[in-house]
């Protein structure tokens, strides 16, 4: 199996993103386009002629090069158009090259966890598979997320498609953004960078709720890909966490794709209160390996614990 590295220059991307799109673990982040926003000038492994693929997101600081997980990438890891063996993993884990002194990567949930011979740590996602009608995905609604839809339902909010998704970004920089201080203006561009692109090439929705008054109280940017609808953001502010809008938002999205051949990505979370938000809604809990690799020098490795 000849394995090489690659430069962001020497990419076949054509190739790149045929290989992505006939990988049965593929998903909406590894797309070429997806990853040039995200993480611009990443670099790649790929096996024989992009039979298989590993995006290499690296960034550099105080002079070390180092591979990350970009905000708005919830996994990534090996792609492949066939089943990734151990053996795959294994060659291309070996195969990072030394130029990459750290990494951390979230593999995909189609990776088994148990092929791994280092340590890994579990992120979680829910998914909720919508090929039933909407009586039946609603069967399996708590009580906890009906009462939150009736109450939205009183409080007069309407759902509506946003022609504007920037208005998703504003909501949230106005509310929970002001605590976040990680995100930096250079993040809400590429967020909005990618929003425009699904608008653009229809491959994006932005479902919205308005309250009485006809402003925006919640939002979400989600993307449609392998047969997956990906909740990449969202946003309320506090009069629509208080009138239950985001729970009006996500219902109207299951009810409107109910009885189709797709699944939502929800991307989980590993705070308990958003991951049981959507287990309200029916969804279940998997379980994707992410990985961590150290060869900072001794003395550096201690600010990486």
């Amino acid at each position: 199996m000849p394995i090489k590295h690659l430069e962001h220059k020497d990419i076949d991307k054509i190739a790149w993103n045929k290989c992505i799109a006939a990988a049965y673990n593929g998903n909406v982040y590894v797309w070429s386009w997806y990853l040039d926003i995200v993480s611009p000038n990443w670099n790649a492994i790929v096996l024989d002629n992009y039979e298989a693929v590993m995006p290499l997101t690296w960034n550099k600081k105080y002079r070390v090069t180092y591979i990350h997980q970009p905000f708005f990438t919830q996994q990534l890891g090996i792609f492949s158009k066939h089943s990734v063996t151990k053996t795959m993993l294994n060659k291309f884990l070996s195969n990072i090259p030394s130029q990459y002194q750290y990494a951390e990567i979230s593999m995909n949930v189609n990776i088994n966890k148990e092929y791994f011979d280092i340590p890994i740590a579990e992120g979680i996602t829910s998914h909720l598979d919508l090929i039933r009608n909407y009586t039946e995905l609603r069967k399996n609604y708590n009580t906890n997320t009906i009462r939150n839809i009736k109450k939205a339902n009183k409080h007069d909010l309407h759902f509506q498609f946003l022609d504007k998704p920037c208005q998703i970004i504003d909501l949230f920089r106005s509310s929970k953004g002001k605590e976040l201080k990680e995100l930096k203006t250079t993040h809400y561009q590429k967020l909005e960078a990618l929003m425009n692109y699904g608008k653009d090439f229809k491959l994006a929705m932005f479902p919205g709720v308005l309250d009485e008054k006809g402003d925006l109280c919640a939002g979400g940017f989600f993307m449609f890909s392998h047969n997956k609808l990906v909740f990449i953001f969202g946003a309320s502010n506090k009069k629509g966490k208080e009138n239950g809008a985001m729970f009006l938002l996500i219902d109207n999205i299951i009810k409107q794709h109910s009885s189709k051949t797709l699944t939502i990505d929800f991307e989980g979370s590993m705070v308990p209160g958003v991951l049981r938000f959507y287990q309200g809604f029916g969804a279940k809990k998997l379980v994707y390996p992410r990985i961590k690799i150290n060869n900072l020098p001794s003395l550096a490795k201690i600010f990486k614990k």
